[in-house]
């Protein structure tokens, strides 16, 4: 038994070529999500841009005129805002922890002939027919690749013209990919340093396409085993904890999304268990007036339940969580 072993963090590189897959890759990769995003705003002009005040704000970028929207405690979008808007805006809508969105705001958003983003990061594998005019994703959150985004349009005649990635960054994420993979499997504890190193690197934003490596890791996955696995653990999980929402039929969770009084507390001590939760999200540039969302930031806490884990991995995550 590995007594070192980890639960949570970024992916290995697959260690097996299994080549199942049903999400096929789009003819516009590029090196991750926010190059996704800052390159439909070029190819749009960078007009103004809604974003929700619950978000990353990674995504945030100088270039952009970033006006906020409401997410209240419920996840609930606020569709007050679209009386605001004006004809050309564009929309991001993101679907928190693999949970698309209502299609209403789609409709909506077409309507008052806007240009909708749908910001799939977290929901790569989850079923949509959505109405949007771009969806972005990240290849990176669920699956062990150095490097990947992707973005799919209504418009057939939609196309960016990428450079390639920096080598240094491919490098240094694939290093680290490699090493968390080898300590999954015990043979190296050397993951960390890795991690370190790649944490340091300056992320690219741009119209830097996808590595071919990681082009070429992408049909390695079983992405029916992932999604399988992913939903089994979350609903071993919600049956004893409480999620932010009740897992659905065509979803494939990013985790286990939970609200806690005392998160920080909590993360604390599933930190000493070796179980690394993300926390989704930390604001500090959001308007402070979106009080909902800044409640959610100093409560939310994911907890890991991807295909990596099994039964007594997430009897130890509940364990853990009731005992604070």
């Amino acid at each position: 038994m590995n007594t070192s072993k980890i639960i949570g963090g970024n992916h290995g590189l697959p260690t097996q070529a299994v080549g199942k897959t049903f999400k096929k890759l789009s003819k516009t990769t590029l090196i991750n999500a926010r190059s996704c995003l800052h390159s439909i705003m070029k190819h749009l002009n960078m007009p103004t841009i809604w974003m929700p005040s619950y978000l990353c704000e990674s995504l945030l970028h100088e270039s952009y005129n970033v006006k906020f929207y409401e997410v209240d405690k419920s996840l609930t979008i606020n569709e007050d805002f679209l009386s605001q808007t004006k004809s050309s805006d564009a929309i991001l809508i993101i679907d928190y922890f693999g949970f698309t969105q209502n299609q209403r705001i789609y409709e909506r958003i077409k309507q008052k002939k806007c240009v909708s983003i749908e910001d799939a990061s977290q929901s790569l594998f989850s079923e949509r027919n959505t109405l949007t005019d771009f969806t972005i994703y990240s290849l990176t959150k669920c699956l062990g690749l150095p490097d990947g985004g992707m973005i799919e349009s209504s418009d057939p005649s939609f196309k960016i013209e990428s450079v390639p990635p920096p080598l240094d960054f491919i490098e240094i994420a694939y290093a680290y990919r490699k090493k968390r993979a080898e300590f999954d499997k015990e043979e190296n504890n050397e993951w960390y340093s890795a991690y370190l190193s790649h944490k340091k690197m300056i992320v690219p934003v741009g119209q830097f396409d996808m590595s071919d490596l990681s082009k070429s890791l992408y049909g390695n996955y079983d992405q029916f085993e992932i999604v399988q696995k992913t939903r089994e653990n979350y609903e071993t999980l919600q049956k004893h904890l409480t999620p932010i929402r009740k897992l659905e039929k065509g979803i494939s969770p990013i985790g286990f999304p939970m609200l806690h009084e005392k998160r920080d507390k909590l993360l604390s001590a599933l930190i000493k268990e070796k179980i690394y939760p993300p926390v989704h999200w930390k604001l500090k540039q959001v308007p402070k007036k979106f009080s909902d969302s800044y409640w959610l930031s100093a409560r939310q806490i994911t907890l890991p339940c991807d295909q990596r884990y099994k039964e007594e991995d997430m009897e130890k995550v509940i364990k853990c969580v009731k005992t604070l």
